[in-house]
């Protein structure tokens, strides 16, 4: 995967977690065993995915649920105001 790839499903799972923060289908939209549907992916990939983020700390898992970090929320807040103002 070239690493412009990489980073846009990074930011693409990092802001689906983000939306969906809080909400009270969190546990579903952003859970471990489901988000991979939510964002039409293969269990493989979304896994990959989610380990790269968990190595690099932006992104943690809660039980069931995938929650950004501190670091991870920041990160995908600045990213979004850089994408649409």
């Amino acid at each position: 995967m070239t690493s412009r790839l990489q980073l846009f499903v990074q930011k693409t799972l990092m802001f689906h977690i983000f939306h969906h923060e809080g909400e009270v289908n969190e546990c579903e939209e952003s859970g471990a065993s489901t988000i991979r549907y939510h964002l039409h992916w293969e269990k493989a990939f979304t896994d990959r995915i989610i380990h790269r983020l968990t190595r690099t700390k932006l992104v943690e898992t809660d039980g069931c649920v995938i929650r950004l970090t501190q670091a991870g929320r920041s990160k995908s807040q600045k990213d979004y105001e850089e994408l649409f103002g």
